[in-house]
C-alpha cells in the first residue's frame, strides 16, 4: 500500500492530509455553539434601555443635561462590576469589563465636575454663575467629560455588537 511505502510520492500524502484538514475546519466552523441562558438574560436586561447612549454621543457637556441620562450610566458603574453581572462567555465578559471601565471613568468625571441645578438638570455651571462669562476652567472640565464620552459610546457599541454576534 502506498501509505506504508510511498516510494518518494509524498506529494499525494500531503494533498490528502491538506484536504482532510480543510474539510474538518469547514465542519468545525459550521458548528453552532449554544449560548449560555444566563448570558442571554443578562445581555437582554442591558439592551432594554439604550436611548441614553445617543445623548452621550451627541451632547456637549458645557450645556446642562437631564438626570434621566445620568441614571443608566450610574447603574453600569454601581452594579456591573459585581459577580452577578459577569458573563460566562469570556469574550463577552472582557467586553463588559471594558465597558465598565469606560463608564466608570466617565461617571466619576461627571460626578467630579457637575452639580444639580434648580431646574432639575445636571450642569458644569453652578446656578449662581448662570448668565456670567464661562471661565476657562469650566470649559476644560466640560471638554474632559466630552473626551471621555466618546470612548464610552465606542465601548458600548462594541459590547452590543459582540453580544448580538455571540448570543443571537
Amino acid at each position: 500500500m502506498w501509505f506504508s511505502y510511498p516510494n518518494d510520492n509524498y506529494e499525494s500524502i500531503f494533498v490528502l492530509s491538506s484536504f482532510l484538514l480543510v474539510i474538518s475546519e469547514f465542519f468545525r466552523r459550521g458548528e453552532k455553539v449554544i449560548p449560555n441562558a444566563k448570558d442571554i438574560e443578562l445581555f437582554s436586561r442591558h439592551m432594554s434601555d439604550n436611548d441614553y447612549i445617543r445623548h452621550y454621543k451627541e451632547h456637549d457637556f458645557l450645556a446642562q443635561f437631564d438626570r434621566k441620562y445620568w441614571l443608566p450610566l450610574m447603574e453600569i458603574v454601581e452594579v456591573w462590576d459585581n459577580a452577578a453581572h459577569h458573563f460566562v462567555n469570556p469574550e463577552l465578559d472582557k467586553a463588559r469589563k471594558s465597558l465598565y471601565l469606560s463608564a466608570f471613568n466617565l461617571g466619576t468625571t461627571i460626578s467630579k465636575y457637575t452639580v444639580p441645578n434648580r431646574d432639575g438638570y445636571i450642569s458644569v455651571i453652578v446656578d449662581r454663575n448662570k448668565g456670567c462669562k464661562i471661565s476657562a476652567s469650566i470649559k476644560m472640565e466640560a471638554q474632559e467629560i466630552n473626551s471621555l464620552a466618546k470612548p464610552f459610546v465606542l465601548e458600548h457599541e462594541k459590547f452590543i455588537k459582540l453580544g448580538r454576534k455571540k448570543l443571537y
